[in-house]
């Protein structure tokens, strides 16, 4: 139990933590294990075989040169009355510029259905910030990868992008529970190859989480803030051929597609996912952001 001079003191302090702002922090995180892949190095996500049900023949999905690099800036406002152990305002914001690669690799010799969600890596970004049991704060970047695909593959298809965020910004006041959220719509540079043939329709989606664990009171108040960007790209790819008969049809002037027909299309989505502790009880909430589609494409290989 703190005495009457231990509590001023720690009251003291946290006065002169009531606004603070920590960073930036910079970060450039990738995955420590790789694979060896005709599409370059990368980080095995699932793998199916069978010869009955969803999958027949086999399947490997791999994400390809995956990382996060940028920077992170925690700021905050905490009114916390030591003698009552309250905290009466609490308001964090993270901001940052922030830069993910995600391409994936599909590989194998078969036709399945299949969905799946992995985390690639969680990493601290040091150093955070911890004040006796007043206040412990510990910022994180996290890259998970997930879809769906229903598709017949010979041989290998690699999707996917390096996406910019310029400044990704998230003021959440935990009291209000309100958000004010900013520069959540990433610029996009598509990667893509093609190897043999295929007939592929999939949606895959990274979700780039920056975010921030806090403890306020020796954990009698607790939350964890996340700003989350999910680009989704969905792609629907189809090796073309043609009769004889078929081509003899043709105009003059038209074009067709001799190889594999694909189109690509990019959505972006965010949200801001907040957990915390207040009164001994655990909440929850996520704010949805809006949704666009910044970036489409189609074209024809051989």
């Amino acid at each position: 139990m703190l005495t009457d001079a231990a509590k001023s003191t720690a009251q003291a302090l946290a006065n002169y933590l009531s606004s603070f702002t920590l960073g930036p922090f910079p970060f450039n995180f990738s995955p420590g294990k790789h694979t060896t892949t005709p599409f370059g190095d990368g980080v095995q996500l699932t793998s199916a075989s069978g010869s009955a049900g969803i999958v027949s023949g086999s399947i490997e999905a791999y994400c390809i040169g995956c990382g996060v690099s940028g920077s992170v800036t925690i700021a905050g406002q905490f009114t916390i009355d030591v003698q009552q152990e309250a905290l009466t305002t609490a308001t964090i914001d993270i901001s940052g510029p922030l830069q993910a690669q995600l391409a994936f690799a599909l590989i194998g010799k078969v036709a399945a259905t299949n969905s799946f969600q992995t985390n690639v890596f969680t990493y601290p970004i040091p150093p955070g910030l911890s004040i006796l049991k007043l206040i412990t704060i510990g910022p994180y970047v996290s890259v998970d990868v997930g879809g769906s695909f229903d598709f017949s593959l010979q041989g290998g298809v690699e999707l996917g992008g390096t996406l910019s965020w310029d400044n990704l910004d998230a003021h959440v006041d935990l009291q209000a529970e309100s958000i004010t959220p900013s520069g959540y719509y990433p610029t996009f540079a598509p990667i893509f190859d093609f190897e043999e043939s295929a007939s592929l329709g999939a949606t895959l989606y990274g979700l780039v989480t920056v975010g921030a664990g806090i403890q306020i009171l020796g954990g009698k108040y607790a939350a964890d803030v996340g700003i989350v960007g999910k680009p989704e790209i969905d792609l629907q790819a189809n090796q073309q051929l043609y009769s004889q008969y078929q081509l003899s049809q043709l105009n003059d002037g038209d074009v067709v597609c001799g190889g594999v027909s694909i189109g690509v299309q990019q959505v972006d989505s965010a949200y801001v996912k907040v957990e915390y502790i207040v009164a001994s009880k655990t909440k929850s909430k996520t704010w949805g952001l809006a949704t666009a589609t910044p970036y489409t494409f189609s074209t024809c290989f051989g």
